[in-house]
């Protein structure tokens, strides 16, 4: 997806709407709108930094046009992402030793 589309799946994803995502990254309304309009509209890094950490994504993801947003992707990186350390590698480590029986 190209960024206009992973901004929107992600907006989307996490119930954030413009005017939200606005007060949170410091660009204005005018800004998204036009992120989310145009194909070509891309911002610069600061942005993408400023959006990506609202979203509670990566700038990869909300860049990447190969990016394979989707909604299982995002509930995960939603819980791992309010993990400690100590704790998302128990859950890794038990992911693992799941794996190994199917």
């Amino acid at each position: 997806m190209k960024f206009h589309e992973n901004l929107r799946f992600l907006m989307d994803a996490r119930g954030i709407q413009i005017k939200e995502l606005a007060a949170k990254t410091g660009i204005s309304e005018n800004t998204i709108k036009t992120y989310l309009r145009s194909a070509s509209a891309e911002p610069k890094l600061s942005k993408a930094i400023a959006l990506a950490k609202a979203l509670e994504t990566t700038v990869e993801n909300l860049c990447d046009e190969n990016s394979k947003n989707s909604y299982e992707n995002i509930y995960f990186d939603s819980f791992f992402s309010g993990l400690s350390a100590n704790d998302k590698k128990s859950v890794l480590a038990l992911m693992k030793e799941m794996s190994k029986h199917y």
